[in-house]
């Protein structure tokens, strides 16, 4: 009786390129052999996968096919054993799997007779041999890519702005690309004028034609290769450090600086320090109104009598009682009141402000919905195929832990999403309650704690404070602010345009 075989026929990009292994000709060669040794061919499997796992979809396809038909065959032939694997511990995971269906694999090229326990130790040079090949050639490949990096080449896709050429000599490297690179040169300038918050010039840029979603933009106006840098990542001993770009600046060092610092400003909110006496809360937000300092404060006398001054430390001489300037400056924040016509563009600002917040967090809990249907479909799938006996109960087994573990890993996600945003109430509630924040802020300034004071000075101005003796003649750098502290303080970011509603 002759024998029937399934042939598997598996080449990788590179290697038809380099090596010649066609697929045409591999398919020539197994026909070949199967006519010459009278086996009948069942079906012919065609891969165009890597081999360093099974990972493949041909591969899939195959063991679906041969668990459907057991006992209609008993052959699985290809022509080395490279083209079955190229990862040792899988390959033979993998033939005792074929055993198991009583398929004998086989090599035409390299044949093994695999009841021979001696053929064992042969089949490990077969299998490790191609699996050293691929580590070498990682290995080689990642010095190329380092010592790329180190010369000032840019590997791997060009970043935002810029594109991928070729040289007439075969050398790659990145250039500006249009309209891209002009529009982040505008984004760059206006973070540098520290007027609009970076989400309101990521909106902007993206109506001009900018493509970035918003975490790629907050990682790419950190990214040193826009004024000429590349990174050489931390390898081993050799420490991470920054390279001359051989790729054409975007920016310079001294806007990329100047854009950090006012960006980490904006995360750390101004002011925040809190080890300053209670009798003297703006210490440090003051401007010297004779010389270019900022005043200070101290308390000279004995503890009983002590009276606190704002004071410079220059020679200028400006000194103020700190308990007059508190005064006049909670009277100052009590004149500021929002408009009566105003007030409907105010309740505008706010609610677009949440919607613009609350919307990367309902478009992460739809994709985890989705990614948990998904799992719980592919769950539903494989128990079919399990009932109908196209699945063996260890390959279920395998599929219901991994989709268990991702379930429980997403929903953990959902979870923690719920706990960070209960902002998800009445937007009315919420713009109530700002409403009545911006029109007493007096009272908030005036009942906080020292902690609560500093946060409100340091969200109000990024500035210093121009007191004039008993008037200031600051008006506010912006109007957002996270209160998080304050009994009365709703957390939510607002827009950090000046408002012309203030008065």
């Amino acid at each position: 009786m002759s024998r029937i075989a399934d042939l598997y026929i598996r080449v990788s990009t590179d290697e038809q390129a380099e090596k010649g292994y066609s697929l045409r000709s591999q398919r020539a060669v197994l026909e070949k052999y199967c006519d010459l040794n009278g086996i009948k061919i069942r079906k012919i499997f065609t891969e165009d996968h890597s081999a360093k796992t099974f990972n493949r979809p041909e591969w899939k396809k195959l063991l679906i096919f041969i668990k459907k038909s057991k006992r209609e065959s008993d052959l699985l032939l290809f022509t080395r054993w490279d083209r079955f694997s190229r990862n040792t511990s899988d390959a033979y995971q993998m033939i005792a799997l074929l055993k198991k269906l009583n398929i004998e694999p086989q090599a035409i090229e390299q044949p093994l007779n695999l009841d021979v326990p001696e053929n064992k130790m042969i089949l490990a040079v077969y299998l490790t041999t191609p699996e050293i090949e691929n580590d070498r050639r990682g290995m080689s490949t990642k010095a190329g890519i380092r010592q790329a990096k180190k010369e000032g080449r840019w590997t791997g896709p060009a970043p935002l702005g810029y594109i991928n050429k070729t040289r007439e000599d075969g050398s790659k490297y990145i250039s500006q690309k249009s309209p891209e690179a002009e529009i982040l040169k505008w984004v760059f300038d206006q973070l540098e004028k520290d007027v609009f918050s970076g989400e309101q010039i990521l909106i902007a840029a993206v109506e001009k034609g900018l493509k970035c979603s918003k975490n790629n933009f907050y990682s790419l106006i950190k990214n040193p290769m826009y004024y000429g840098k590349v990174i050489v990542p931390k390898f081993k001993d050799e420490a991470e450090e920054l390279v001359d770009g051989k790729h054409k600046a975007l920016i310079s060092k001294e806007q990329f600086d100047k854009v950090q610092d006012i960006m980490s400003g904006r995360a750390k909110v101004h002011g925040m320090e809190t080890s300053v006496p209670v009798q003297m809360p703006l210490r440090g937000f003051l401007q010297c109104p004779k010389c270019p300092r900022k005043l200070t404060g101290s308390a000279p006398g004995a503890k009983v009598t002590r009276i606190y001054y704002y004071h410079c430390n220059s020679k200028c001489g400006s000194r103020f009682r700190a308990d007059k300037v508190n005064k006049d400056f909670i009277a100052y924040l009590g004149s500021y009141r929002l408009k009566g016509k105003f007030r409907s563009l105010f309740q505008i600002a706010i609610n677009d402000a949440y919607l613009n917040q609350m919307k990367d967090i309902l478009e992460h809990k739809k994709k985890i919905s989705s990614q948990l249907q998904v799992l719980n479909f592919r769950v539903d799938q494989a128990r079919e195929m399990l009932i109908k006996g196209t699945m063996d109960s260890s390959d279920f087994r395998h599929i219901k832990t991994e989709s268990t573990l991702m379930q429980t890993q997403l929903k953990a996600i959902q979870d923690d999403i719920k706990k960070k945003n209960k902002l998800t109430l009445d937007i009315d509630t919420i713009t109530q309650k700002a409403l009545q924040l911006v029109e007493h802020l007096d009272l908030l300034f005036e009942t906080g704690e020292i902690k609560e004071k500093r946060i409100l000075l340091g969200n109000l101005y990024r500035s210093r404070i121009n007191y004039l003796g008993k008037t200031f003649d600051n008006d506010f750098d912006r109007i957002g602010w996270n209160l998080l502290y304050h009994p009365l303080a709703v957390e939510i970011n607002l827009p950090t345009v000046k408002d012309p509603s203030i008065e």
